[in-house]
């Protein structure tokens, strides 16, 4: 069975593109030029109206580190709530602490109010900056996240592939790991092939390609 594929998309017109061409979920976000943040309700809305496949909507006050004052992240239960409301199907969250810990309190009080809603939960890539990954997935396994977008501590998923193999061995059934960070056509078949992960991410202008591949 081919991977499924998450598109990340920044508007309407990327988000119906993806799903015509095969697209399993979008993760709906802005500036990705900083690594994304949260999107606003209204670009929610207008996509949840315009594609039937889930939406997992980024949950990002500002670009930077992953280390967030009590005020951001009250920013982040609103904007979480505000994304329920428009549509989404899952939030994609993060937190760490300056010694590259999960943030315990944080990401924990997100996830309650994410489940409180009935939405599902990722894990983004604040987890590429944790201090030692294999430790870091206990934690995000106790919290019952559903799947962790990484390139295993890499720049790239591809130069991350001996990582994302151990999380993928340790995640098991529990956990999804989501292998992201520079996946093309020309890397997505060994990527998969080598460390057995079934779910694949991507930005929409490589989403065609990336398709192509995955179904041989």
């Amino acid at each position: 069975m081919s991977p499924l594929l998450e598109v990340a998309v920044v508007s309407v017109a990327e988000a119906i593109e993806a799903e015509a061409l095969g697209a399993a979920r979008l993760e709906v976000c802005v500036h990705l030029d900083v690594g994304g943040t949260t999107p606003s309700p209204a670009l929610v809305r207008d996509i949840r109206a315009a594609v039937a496949i889930p939406l997992a909507v980024l949950i990002r006050p500002r670009a930077g580190d992953f280390t967030y004052s009590h005020h951001e992240f009250a920013q982040m239960r609103h904007e979480l709530d505000a994304s329920a409301e428009a549509g989404a199907h899952d939030v994609v969250i993060g937190a760490i602490t300056r010694e590259g810990l999960i943030d315990m309190s944080g990401v924990t009080a997100l996830v309650d109010r994410a489940r409180e809603l009935g939405l599902g939960v990722a894990f983004h890539r604040a987890f590429d900056r944790v201090r030692d990954p294999l430790e870091e997935i206990e934690t995000l396994l106790d919290l019952r996240i559903d799947r962790i977008l990484t390139s295993g501590g890499a720049p790239t998923a591809i130069e991350g592939k001996e990582v994302l193999r151990m999380l993928v061995e340790r995640a098991g059934k529990d956990l999804t790991i989501l292998a992201g960070g520079g996946v093309r056509d020309v890397n997505v078949l060994e990527l998969v092939r080598y460390t057995g992960v079934r779910e694949v991410h991507c930005s929409a202008p490589a989403a065609r390609a990336v398709l192509r591949e995955l179904r041989g």
